[in-house]
């Protein structure tokens, strides 16, 4: 009879990460574990990426300030889509952070303002400045209201409260150079 080791069986078969995994859902159930893997994995990348943005747009803002150049239409979309992302973001992280009873839409109008403030003295060829749109866009169209609306409607998912306000957020600025 040949020396063989005996193969492992069940768990000990299976890496240790899988056998980690396997052991939690079997303990706990699935639910369980895909909260821990949102809150482990997903929301650490969503907030780095967050960062990456954020950083893209003050590097973008130093060259433009050195420089003092006028941005042209698609330089300013790319821009403007930065800051909506960011500002998305931001009120989700506020929204899950607070209470249901808290009002959000002072919150929500601060936020606008002060992501809007790193746009200070881009201006568009046209010679409007940048900044000014969104803070006016979400005072126009009571957008702090209206955000914090859309973001309790949603079925309470991050991602989803996410989507919703970068829709929201590029109809108000939509809605705002429409009104032009």
């Amino acid at each position: 009879m040949p020396d063989s080791k005996p193969e492992k069986a069940g768990l000990a078969a299976l890496p240790r990460k899988w056998a980690t995994v396997t052991q939690l859902v079997g303990t706990f159930g699935l639910a369980v574990f895909l909260v821990l893997y949102y809150v482990i994995v997903v929301q650490p990348r969503e907030g780095k990426r967050l960062d990456e943005l954020t950083g893209s747009v003050k590097e973008l803002m130093e060259r433009t300030n050195q420089n003092q150049t006028q941005l042209t239409r698609s330089q300013v979309t790319s821009l403007t889509e930065l800051l909506v992302r960011a500002t998305a973001g931001d009120i989700v992280d506020r929204f899950c952070a607070a209470s249901e009873a808290t009002d959000l839409a002072p919150q929500i109008e601060s936020l606008i303002v002060e992501r809007a403030a790193a746009f200070d003295g881009v201006q568009r060829r046209d010679g409007a400045a940048l900044n000014m749109a969104f803070p006016q866009a979400a005072r126009n169209g009571n957008a702090p209201k209206r955000l914090e609306s859309v973001v309790r409607r949603t079925s309470g998912k991050p991602s989803e409260m996410y989507q919703a306000c970068v829709q929201e957020l590029r109809a108000l600025l939509f809605l705002h150079a429409a009104a032009k």
